[in-house]
C-alpha cells in the first residue's frame, strides 16, 4: 500500500520468522540492559524521590490500609494506584526496613524491566504497522524502531528516574491496547456501520456513563478521593452503563473475525494504563489516527457519516478518557501553586510554548543534546523572542507542508499527527507545573516519529550492502549517549553538579544542588563540613538570585543552624539567621502562592534552637495538624515533648508514628522513654 512498498519482499537479511522474533527480541532485551547498566545501582534522588518513598510511609504500609491509600491519594499530583501498588511490591519483595539500600536497586531494576518490555511493544506495533503499510523488510524495520526506542537518550529520565515509574508501568498497557486495536481489524473487512441505532445508544450510554461516575466521586478535598452521596452504587451503576455501551458498540461495528475479545481487551488494557498515568486519555484520537491513516476503515460512506460512525463505536473509550481527566485535574490541583491561571499564562503565552514542545520533542528525536532534569518556564513567553517565534514559525510551516503534500506524503502526515495527538496532554496548554518541557514527556510521544525514522531509513538504504553497518554504529552511538545519561541520574550529586553546568541559570538545579550539599554536610567531618555549607550557600543564594525565593531562604536557614552548631562563639547570631531566613520562607510562600506546611515545620526546629522553645513547639503541632502521616514531624515533635518533660503527648505521637511505620527503631526507642518517663512519675502533658 501506497509509497513504502516500492521494493521486493525478498531482498535484505533472511531468515525464518521465528528466529527473526526470537533474535528481535533478544537485541532489543540485551540493549536495554546493556545502556541502562548504570541504574542497577543507582540511589533514590532528591528530586521527588525523597518525598515519593523516603518520606511516604503510606505506600509500604500494611496491605488493606496501603490499598486504601493507593485508590485514594494524589500525593505529589498525581493518581496513579497501579504505580503505587507496584512500587510497594518492589519494596515489600525486598525486604527493606526503611532505608531503601536495598529497595533502591530493586525499584530500579524493575523501571528498567518494565522499559524493555516496552521496547518489545514497540517492536510489535512497528512490525504490525509495516506488515499493513507494506513496507519491505517489515521484520528489520521494526527491530530498528524499537531499538530506536530501547536505546534513545530521551528514555532515560523516564527509566532511570524511581519516580517516573508511571512512565514506564503505563507504557506497555499503552501499546498492549494500540496492539489489540490493530488485531481488532487484522482480518475481515476494515470496519463499516452495521447498526447506527446501536452505535447512537453506545454514544448515549457511555455519555450517562462517564457523567455518573464523575459525580459519585468527592473531588472536592484536595489529595484525597472520597465518595459522594451514593457514591459507591453510582459507580456500580456507571460501570454497568459502561458495559452497556461497550457491548452496543459492538453490535454497532460491522463483523469482523474477533470483534469482541480484541474490543473488551483494548478497552482493559487502556483502563490498566490509565491506573498507571492518565496519558492513555489521548486512546481514543489515536485509534481514530489509524482508522483513516493506516486501516483506511469507512471508506465509500458519505465523510460525516463515517466519521460519526467511528467516534461513536469508541463510546467507551471516551467515556474513560473523560472519568480520568477529572481524576487527573482533581490530583493536579491538589498540588499547592500547580495550576497557572490564564493571568499568569495567557493563551498566546500556550500556544507559544505548545508550538515550543512540538518543535522540542521531535528536534530531540533527530538530535538528543542538552538534555536535563528541568526546563524552567520563563517569566514571559513572546513571539519576538527567536527560541518561540522560530519554533511557531517552523510548526505553521510543517504544518501548511503536510496540507499541500498530504498525497504524496501520506504516511508522514500520520506519524506527525500520532504525535502530536499523544504529546497534546503536556504542551502546556493547561499548564501546570514548573517545567516549560521535560524529557519524560518524550517517552510515549515520539513513538511514531521513531517509527516513521525506521520505515524511512529502511525505504531509503534497506537494500544496500552497507546498511546493517550504519543501523548499527546509528544504534551504538545512541547507546552510549543513554549510558552517559544514565550514569548522570546514578545520584543526586552527579545529576545537580550536571544540571548546574547544562543549565548555568536553572534556579531548580542551583537550589537541589544546594540543599544536597547541606545534607552532606550534617555528616561530614569539621573542615569538610564548612567547605561544604560554603559552597551549599553559595548555590543556594543564587537560587535565590533566579527567583525561587521560598525554598532558597529555607535551605539558607538549614545552613545557618549548622553553622551555629560549629561555631559557639556565634550561635546565637547563625541561630537568629535561621529564625530570620524561615520567616522569609514562609512570607515568600505566601506572596508566591507556594506556601509548603514543611516551612512552618522548619521555623519550629529554628526557634526551639534559638531558645524560644514554646513557640517552636507550637509550630511544630500546627505544622502536624496539616501533616499528621509526617513521619519527621512526629519524631520532632516527640523529641521536643520529651525534652520539655511531657511524656504523655510524647507517647501519643510516637504511636501514631508506629502506626505509620510499625518497625521505625527510633519510634519504638523514643515510646520507650516516654513509658519510663511516665514511670518515673512525671506528669502526662
Amino acid at each position: 500500500m501506497g509509497p513504502l512498498a516500492q521494493r521486493p519482499a525478498s531482498a535484505g537479511i533472511q531468515l525464518a520468522p521465528r528466529v527473526w522474533g526470537v533474535v528481535s527480541v533478544a537485541a532489543v532485551l540485551l540493549a536495554c540492559l546493556a545502556v541502562y547498566g548504570p541504574s542497577f545501582s543507582a540511589e533514590l534522588l532528591n528530586f521527588d524521590d525523597d518525598r515519593n518513598f523516603v518520606q511516604n510511609p503510606h505506600f509500604r504500609a500494611a496491605l488493606p490500609r496501603a490499598l486504601e491509600w493507593m485508590a485514594r491519594t494524589a500525593w505529589m499530583g498525581h493518581y496513579q494506584p497501579l504505580s503505587w501498588l507496584s512500587l510497594a511490591w518492589d519494596f515489600a519483595g525486598s525486604g527493606d526496613t526503611g532505608d531503601f539500600s536495598r529497595a533502591a536497586p530493586r525499584m530500579h531494576a524493575t523501571n528498567v524491566a518494565l522499559h524493555a518490555l516496552s521496547a518489545v511493544g514497540v517492536l510489535a506495533l512497528a512490525r504490525l504497522l509495516f506488515q499493513r503499510l507494506g513496507l519491505a523488510q517489515p521484520r528489520a524495520a521494526a527491530l530498528l524502531a524499537a531499538l530506536l526506542f530501547a536505546v534513545h537518550p530521551l528514555r532515560v529520565e523516564s527509566v532511570a528516574w524511581v519516580t517516573e515509574r508511571r512512565d514506564v508501568l503505563s507504557a506497555p498497557f499503552f501499546l498492549g491496547s494500540l496492539l489489540a486495536y490493530l488485531a481488532l481489524f487484522a482480518k475481515g473487512p476494515a470496519g463499516g456501520v452495521r447498526s447506527q441505532a446501536a452505535l447512537l445508544s453506545s454514544g448515549v450510554f457511555a455519555l450517562c456513563a462517564a457523567v455518573l461516575a464523575v459525580r459519585a466521586l468527592d473531588l472536592t478535598r484536595p489529595g484525597t478521593l472520597g465518595f459522594a452521596p451514593h457514591g459507591p452504587l453510582k459507580l456500580q451503576l456507571a460501570l454497568g452503563l459502561l458495559c452497556v455501551s461497550t457491548w452496543l458498540a459492538l453490535r454497532g461495528m460491522e463483523r469482523t473475525a474477533a470483534r469482541a475479545g480484541w474490543f473488551s481487551l483494548c478497552l482493559i488494557l487502556m483502563l490498566l494504563s490509565l491506573l498507571a498515568k492518565a496519558w492513555a486519555v489521548v486512546l481514543p484520537a489515536v485509534f481514530l489516527v489509524l482508522d483513516v491513516g493506516v486501516l483506511g476503515r469507512g471508506r465509500g460512506t458519505p465523510r460525516p457519516r463515517q466519521w460519526l460512525a467511528l467516534v461513536l463505536e469508541k463510546a467507551p473509550f471516551f467515556a474513560l478518557a473523560a472519568v480520568f481527566l477529572a481524576l487527573a485535574s482533581w490530583a493536579q490541583a491538589s498540588q499547592i501553586a500547580t495550576w497557572k491561571s490564564l493571568a499568569e499564562h495567557t493563551w498566546t503565552e500556550r500556544a507559544l510554548q505548545a508550538c515550543y514542545g512540538l518543535w522540542y520533542y521531535a528536534r530531540k528525536c533527530v538530535w538528543p543534546s542538552g538534555l536535563a532534569p528541568i526546563h524552567e518556564l520563563p517569566g514571559e513567553l513572546r513571539l519576538l523572542d527567536p527560541r518561540f517565534g522560530l519554533c511557531a514559525l517552523g510548526v505553521g510551516l510543517v504544518l501548511v507542508a503536510l496540507v499541500l503534500r498530504r498525497a504524496r506524503a501520506h504516511l508522514v502526515a500520520v506519524a506527525a499527527v500520532s504525535y502530536a495527538v499523544i504529546v497534546s496532554p503536556v504542551l502546556g496548554l493547561a499548564q501546570s507545573g514548573p517545567q516549560l518541557v521535560a524529557d519524560r514527556y518524550a517517552y510515549l510521544a515520539t513513538i511514531p516519529l521513531l517509527i516513521l525514522l525506521a520505515g524511512g531509513f529502511m525505504r531509503l538504504v534497506g537494500t544496500k550492502a552497507w546498511a546493517p553497518g550504519l543501523a548499527a554504529a546509528w544504534i551504538l552511538a545512541l547507546g552510549a549517549l543513554t549510558f552517559a545519561q544514565a550514569k548522570v541520574w546514578r545520584t543526586s550529586q552527579s545529576l545537580w553538579e550536571y544540571s548546574v553546568v547544562a543549565k548555568p541559570d536553572s534556579p531548580t538545579a542551583h537550589l537541589s544542588l544546594g540543599t544536597l550539599l547541606e545534607e552532606q554536610a550534617r555528616q561530614a567531618q569539621t573542615e569538610a563540613r564548612l567547605a561544604l555549607l560554603a559552597r551549599a550557600q553559595s548555590h543556594l543564594a543564587r537560587a535565590l538570585e533566579l527567583g525561587l525565593q521560598a525554598r532558597a531562604y529555607s535551605g539558607l536557614a538549614a545552613v545557618a543552624a549548622q553553622r551555629a552548631a560549629l561555631d559557639p562563639q556565634g550561635a546565637a547570631e547563625q541561630r537568629q539567621k535561621a529564625v530570620e531566613f524561615s520567616r522569609r520562607a514562609i512570607a515568600a510562600g505566601a506572596s508566591e502562592k507556594a506556601l509548603l506546611p514543611e516551612f512552618q515545620l522548619n521555623l519550629g526546629v529554628h526557634l526551639y534552637q534559638a531558645g524560644q522553645r514554646e513557640e517552636g513547639l507550637l509550630q511544630v503541632e500546627r505544622f502536624l495538624s496539616a501533616r499528621p502521616d509526617s513521619v519527621f514531624g512526629l519524631r520532632t515533635a516527640a523529641v521536643m515533648l520529651l525534652d520539655l518533660a511531657r511524656p504523655g503527648r510524647a507517647l501519643e505521637l510516637c504511636e501514631q508514628w508506629l502506626e505509620l511505620t510499625p518497625k521505625d527503631p527510633q519510634a519504638t526507642r523514643l515510646k520507650a522513654q516516654a513509658l519510663a518517663d511516665l514511670g518515673r512519675g512525671q506528669q502526662p502533658q
